[in-house]
């Protein structure tokens, strides 16, 4: 059996003036993203994510997603000490948000491949789909299609929030999306890192998400690799116990179950069972 990895969603509380019921496209939070640096012993760059401001562009109205406050961090082999550098971080992606859909500009941001696409914006998120249902999202590595596998609702800071997973057959991956965050599994909020397979060397993983004040309001697993034989408690959130075979929330959150791959193996509200994973 694979070592599973545990995540509640419900974290943190806040409330502000610009927050938005539901909506992923908001000035109030702060993404937090580690990603690998395989050129380096021990090698990590982290950077933050936010919207800050809009741009009038194609009749439409964007919103800013800039990325900011970048460091990366490495070691001297074999000194453990750790090296840090900031990072000038200069991208800024282009999002909007209209009825549960979120697009990306074409413009904006050196870390998707557009192909030969020709229109001005592509969906990145919809919120509307149900089990079964297909769309066409755009990644880090141009356009494709996914099959939603699942889907439940939540509760995010409070608010009502819908996850799905989705399932991407070109890439035999799996990604959680959850309203008011995101991408939660492989990549950032402006996309979806889908070449894990031969070496995506970024390899972005969402740590936190934030209120300005830096006040939690989500907590990701932690960053593992590798097969383990048995089942284990990763990370324990309060209010969150597991008894060897029963992951339980007392306060009755959304538990997702997830291998270290990054696919969602189980979910439940309140509880949900190891056994036979």
């Amino acid at each position: 059996m694979r070592k599973l990895l545990l995540t509640a969603l419900l974290l943190g509380s806040v409330s502000g003036a610009l927050a938005q019921t539901g909506s992923l496209v908001r000035e109030d939070r702060v993404w937090n993203y580690s990603s690998e640096y395989y050129w380096e012993w021990n090698g990590k760059y982290d950077y933050k994510m936010r919207f800050d401001g809009v741009k009038e562009t194609d009749g439409q109205t964007y919103h800013k997603l800039i990325v900011y406050d970048g460091h990366l961090s490495w070691c001297d082999y074999p000194d453990p000490t750790p090296i840090v550098t900031e990072i000038e971080t200069p991208e800024t992606y282009l999002m909007r948000e209209e009825d549960g859909k979120v697009y990306l500009h074409k413009d904006g941001g050196n870390n998707i491949y557009w192909g030969d696409f020709d229109g001005h914006e592509a969906l990145l998120y919809n919120f509307n789909m149900e089990y079964g249902s297909e769309m066409e999202i755009i990644t880090a590595y141009g356009l494709t299609s996914g099959t939603v596998t699942s889907t439940e609702d939540v509760m995010v800071d409070g608010e009502n929030c819908k996850l799905y997973d989705m399932y991407l057959p070109e890439w035999g991956t799996s990604y959680t999306v959850v309203e008011g965050l995101g991408n939660i599994t492989w990549g950032n909020l402006s996309s979806f890192e889908v070449d894990l397979g031969t070496g995506g060397q970024s390899r972005i993983s969402l740590e936190m998400v934030t209120d300005l004040e830096g006040n939690l309001i989500y907590q990701s697993n932690p960053n593992d690799s590798g097969e383990f034989n048995s089942v284990a408690q990763t990370v324990s959130p309060s209010g969150i116990t597991y008894d060897g075979s029963m992951v339980s929330s007392v306060n009755g959150e959304c538990i997702s179950l997830y291998t270290l791959s990054g696919k969602v193996v189980a979910t439940g509200i309140g509880k949900v069972s190891t056994l036979g994973l």
